[in-house]
């Protein structure tokens, strides 16, 4: 896999993923450091960075208002929910929120780095792909999450 002159991971599209993006990811899986993270392509189009860390007790609805109307992010969030059993678990969500009023080049951008990006990340759960404020419902991921993952 090659690498940047920073120790940075580069994808196939030529955008590096910086290892604090990794680390932070790692943060939020082991600690549950944050509830959720945003990462952004960097003003230059050549590293994934980090953009937002909320705290550990942040809601949906301040995940969602993190995702901005006119550019695209990738973001994780530690979902909690309640299995078939009652027991409250946590997984993570993968979400790449690229909205149709974000600049075509961007888009394009996240879209060929995506699956490298993820790679990076172990431990994913789910993935969603968003391109408007409705297909990032707290309760439509509830129910993805429990249909995949819930013993039966």
């Amino acid at each position: 896999m090659p690498t940047d002159a920073c120790g940075s991971q580069k994808s196939l599209s030529g955008i590096s993923v910086t290892q604090h993006c990794v680390s932070l990811y790692q943060e939020l899986k082991s600690k549950s450091a944050y509830r959720f993270i945003t990462f952004k392509i960097d003003g230059s189009g050549q590293r994934v960075v980090a953009d937002q860390c909320s705290a550990g007790n942040a809601s949906f609805a301040d995940f969602t208002e993190a995702l901005p109307e006119h550019d695209s992010r990738y973001a994780v969030f530690d979902f909690a929910y309640v299995n078939a059993d009652g027991c409250q678990l946590k997984k993570i969500i993968f979400i790449m929120w690229s909205p149709d009023t974000a600049q075509i080049k961007a888009k394009m951008m996240y879209a060929s780095t995506k699956d490298f990006f993820k790679g990076l990340l172990p431990g994913i759960a789910l993935e969603q792909q968003a391109t408007e404020i409705g297909e990032v419902d707290e309760e439509e991921m509830r129910l993805r999450i429990q249909a995949t993952l819930t013993r039966k």
